[in-house]
């Protein structure tokens, strides 16, 4: 896994080529995209919208990726540049945040449903027992917890300098030039790179993916179970959370997907495979990202409160944006009578254009007050 590799061979049709700028490209949609619409959903469940569990859950998913996504330019610039112009410290700080974002996603989208289907299970005790702002005290617990999960990318992520003399900011079991002297040393020496590989990759896979995987499954057959023998429908609340579940897991598959062949490509000692490996495991991540800006839109889409508040929103700036423009041509209006009333006579006609489509003549009146 790095944030930017060797620079590529410049040549039309070159994968390498293609497969950089087609993550540059993301990287770039991803920050437009994500952080304007995690902007405005901070903005509205923080401030604008009633402080309720499952807004209290998205806000803390829109807090996870727009932090995530302040520190994504570091990833455009060095993929611009083909080095890592930031230092150790920058470095570590975006491996430690792309994890801390990860974990708690995973995290919050399997404790809200959890919480979906003790509702649906036992609505009695959920309704008049629940503890309240469970949402916020478990929220800054899983903030704690995945900070802690994510220690390992930011002492496992340094600085790499290449053959070509290029800084490049990664994981470093993860560097495929590693493997090249592995392949002619001993076998212990292979098997302490894998134990490395599996330290960082098992707790993200199991952890971060696999578990909540499983537990949300779980959850939500409970709930499609009982709301079928309830003769229920989903509601928009139910839909939210099932695109926002299936987007990361579907964002985040190809790169688990990678991380299971680079084990296995580690313990065989395939050198190639760990080659092709260090181009396409970027590209992955950059597809795991795109998931910290689907969050927004899903919530624009299929939350009607937030649509209402957005539009009425949006209204009153369309108000406020007439009422200046009609301030205005009030004003010049105004000033342009009164230069007129300052001016010598003329028997010149001066035609003064006011509210309404009426006329005054101006130059006419003054004449025939004149003239009497």
């Amino acid at each position: 896994m790095t944030v930017t590799g060797e620079p590529p061979k410049q040549s039309i049709g070159n994968p390498e080529e293609v497969v950089h700028y087609l993550n540059l490209l993301l990287c770039s949609l991803i920050f437009i995209v994500g952080i304007t619409g995690n902007g405005i959903v901070i903005w509205f469940t923080g401030f604008r919208l009633k402080k309720t569990e499952f807004n209290m859950w998205f806000l803390n998913l829109a807090l996870a990726d727009f932090f995530f996504i302040l520190w994504l330019p570091l990833r455009m610039v060095s993929l611009f540049l083909r080095h890592w112009p930031f230092g150790l410290v920058l470095c570590k700080g975006y491996y430690f945040l792309s994890t801390v974002n990860m974990y708690t996603s995973a995290f919050i989208l399997m404790a809200v449903s959890i919480d979906r289907c003790i509702a649906m299970v036992y609505p009695l005790w959920h309704r008049n027992h629940r503890p309240k702002r469970l949402a916020q005290k478990v929220s800054q617990c899983l903030w704690v917890l995945t900070f802690a999960m994510s220690l390992p990318l930011a002492f496992y992520s340094t600085l790499k300098e290449t053959k070509k003399n290029v800084l490049i900011c990664s994981v470093d079991i993860y560097v495929a030039s590693n493997v090249s002297d592995t392949q002619n040393s001993t076998s212990q020496r292979g098997r302490q790179m894998l134990a490395n590989v599996l330290e960082v990759f098992l707790p993200i896979f199991i952890c971060g993916f696999l578990i909540p995987l499983g537990v949300i499954t779980f959850s939500y057959s409970v709930i499609a179970y009982r709301m079928k023998t309830r003769r229920l429908r989903f509601n928009n609340l139910y839909r939210l959370l099932a695109a926002a579940v299936l987007s990361f897991f579907i964002t985040w598959m190809p790169s688990r997907i990678l991380g299971i062949v680079q084990v296995i490509a580690i313990y065989s000692l395939r050198k190639e495979v760990l080659q092709h490996l260090q181009l396409y495991l970027p590209l992955a991540s950059s597809i795991g990202y795109i998931n910290s800006c689907i969050n927004p839109i899903l919530y624009v889409l299929l939350r009607k409160e937030f649509k209402d508040k957005l539009w009425a929103l949006k209204e009153s700036m369309l108000k406020r944006l007439r009422g200046i423009k009609d301030s205005s041509n009030v004003n010049s209006t105004e000033r342009e009578l009164s230069l007129s009333h300052t001016c010598p006579p003329s028997n010149h006609l001066h035609t003064v254009s006011l509210q309404g489509n009426r006329t005054v003549n101006i130059g006419s009146d003054i004449n025939n007050s004149n003239q009497a």
